[in-house]
Order: structure tokens, then sequence, then C-alpha cells
């Protein structure tokens, strides 16, 4: 039976976002939009889990909408680039007018 639960976003009163979608076996994939690791290159990231808050913040969220959510059954890092507006960049690259850049979709991009 395929999951028929909606994608979700929301925000708490910090400023804190969080967003899910449904996954297999009636499960939800949930992140944080803001926060996280911040990275500059490929060689910056390290596993999930191995920064503290990975993940425990987005049970204190799924509580207070969810009340009877379990526990977490899996982990893992989603990483995504981000403008530092959170605008979308789709432009050519000057000096090659053929060439299409398209950076920053904050997240949209999957």
């Amino acid at each position: 039976m395929k999951n028929k639960f909606p994608a979700f976003t929301g925000e708490l009163p910090n400023g804190d976002q969080y967003y899910g979608f449904p996954a297999e076996n009636d499960a939800l994939k949930i992140g944080k939009h803001n926060g996280g690791q911040v990275i500059h290159s490929a060689d910056e990231r390290v596993p999930f889990a191995e920064v503290v808050s990975d993940g425990s913040e987005a049970f204190p969220f799924l509580r207070n909408v969810l009340p009877g959510i379990g526990c977490c059954l899996y982990g893992a890092a989603c990483t995504y680039d981000n403008s530092p507006d959170e605008d979308f960049i789709i432009d050519t690259l000057p000096g090659h007018d053929n060439t299409l850049l398209i950076t920053g979709l904050s997240g949209h991009g999957f």
C-alpha cells in the first residue's frame, strides 16, 4: 500500500523551519531547512550523527504536530545548496553565453 501522508512544512516561533514527506513502509522523512552543517566543499561533509544536533531538533517539532509519532528509524544527511538570500540563481556564466548556471535552489531542486 502506498503511503498517502502529505508533504508538509512548518516554522516554529524561533524561526526554525522543517519539511517532511512520506517515505516507504508508512515512514516519514523530515529535515530542518535552516541550520545544519554549513560546508564549502564535499570534503567538509561529515556523516549523519557526527554533529550532536543531527536529527534531535526535529522531534520536538514533530511531537508538537504529530503527538503519536514514534522514534527515529534511520538518519541520513541531505546536502543541498542555498544562496545567502535563499533566492534561486538561474543565469548564464559570465563570458560563456552557452553555459547555464543553476544553483541556490534552497532545497527545491530535487
